[in-house]
């Protein structure tokens, strides 16, 4: 096509402008149709995180499906659902729990028998209480996102919810904290122990599957895991963990694996926060000690301008819980490079255009949302 251009070019115009033209037009084509591509991918990306919006509000409390035996690439998402600003500590809680499961079946988490109740609502405006066997609420944190309707991130042992309008918050046996018609956007404090009150174990919560059994006999017997020794079966299961697993969003399997945790554990053992919470348990549960798996978020980024915890989409994250010495402990066998392998995978380049605009909008809503508390105070006390 250049040669033919050429040929037919006007006799006024020199041929090395010509060719130089020729040059910065083919390489603006080149560069828009290149930029195009990529805008229909984050456009695509956008579309797709919109809708799992609209498809699901929040984590399931009663199931919840994992990414088990999925092969290829695990895609997240940079979007910004939670800030967190800490009070009377310089750290925040590690882990916000949404929701515990007891029984693994088929790649899927169920909570068997997780009865809700009421919380009762306390005389103080829009204030409700956890009943945790104590009144204790020297930690404190306030969290402010969209909201509506959905579990709660919240820390181990919160007693009590306060500036969160709601028609009604249950609480699950297990832990979940659910919000019934509350606030499109919410910004409130909770108060907590920091030690779980989550319902004592049962005989299900040592369950193994039957076709993970012989796996899990295996690997007890060559880490000498001991139910009369706890606290060293913990310390063998890390280390186990630690020295041979890596982290990984992208699997490479063999289609049809029928038992992808035993694969898991036996030979490929790279994979994400889901195959180590599950095998944790597993592993847990063999050395005798009862275990549930948890889901919710992992507080991790803080933000300097802000003095708050971002908590994105991608911090979503799983892990195990066991019960030793009569208390429920989170043991966290992921990886810690996991949460720097999901930024590379997420983060935009626009990523802080985004930050910016949602962080701003959270100010505005959290000013309005004071501004509206004062008033309330106000005209109570005036009444």
């Amino acid at each position: 096509v250049a040669l033919a251009l050429m040929a037919s070019r006007p006799g006024r115009f020199h041929p090395g402008l010509w060719a130089g033209m020729l040059i910065i037009a083919g390489a603006l084509g080149y560069g828009g149709q290149f930029g195009l591509r990529t805008l229909h991918q984050q456009v695509e990306e956008i579309g797709m995180s919109l809708l799992e919006d609209l498809l699901s509000a929040d984590r399931d409390i009663s199931h919840t499906s994992t990414a088990i035996g999925y092969l290829g690439e695990i895609k997240t998402s940079n979007r910004i659902v939670w800030q967190l600003h800490a009070d009377n500590e310089s750290q925040p809680p590690r882990l916000l729990k949404q929701a515990s499961y007891q029984t693994y079946r088929y790649g899927s988490w169920l909570a068997v028998n997780d009865n809700m109740t009421d919380l009762k609502a306390s005389a103080e405006r829009h204030t409700w209480r956890i009943d945790t066997g104590t009144t204790d609420s020297s930690k404190s944190i306030r969290l402010s996102g969209n909201l509506g309707k959905g579990v709660l991130p919240i820390p181990p042992g919160a007693n009590e919810i306060r500036n969160l309008p709601a028609a009604n918050i249950r609480q699950s046996q297990l832990g979940a904290v659910v919000v019934t018609d509350g606030p499109v956007f919410a910004d409130f404090n909770l108060s907590y122990t920091g030690v779980s009150s989550d319902e004592p174990p049962g005989p299900i919560d040592l369950e193994i599957p039957t076709a993970l059994r012989p796996t899990l006999e295996q690997l007890a017997h060559e880490l000498g895991l001991d139910k009369q020794q706890p606290q060293q079966s913990l310390q063998r299961i890390e280390s186990f963990f630690r020295d041979n697993f890596t982290y990984s969003l992208y699997l490479q399997g063999v289609e049809n694996d029928s038992v992808p945790l035993k694969t898991f554990l036996l030979k490929h053992r790279r994979g994400h926060c889901e195959y180590f919470a599950t095998a944790g348990v597993m592993l847990l549960r063999a050395a005798g000690i009862p275990a549930r798996y948890a889901g919710g978020f992992a507080v991790t980024e803080h933000n300097e301008i802000t003095d708050s915890w971002l908590i994105r989409k991608r911090h979503a994250h799983a892990w195990s819980q066991a019960y030793v010495n009569g208390n429920w402990i989170n043991q966290d066998y992921t990886p810690p490079q996991w949460v720097l392998v999901e930024e590379e995978a997420t983060t935009p380049w626009y990523g802080f255009i985004t930050d910016l605009l949602v962080i701003i909008s959270h100010a505005f809503k959290m000013d309005d949302h004071d501004t509206e508390n004062k008033l309330s105070t106000s005209r109570a006390a005036i009444a």
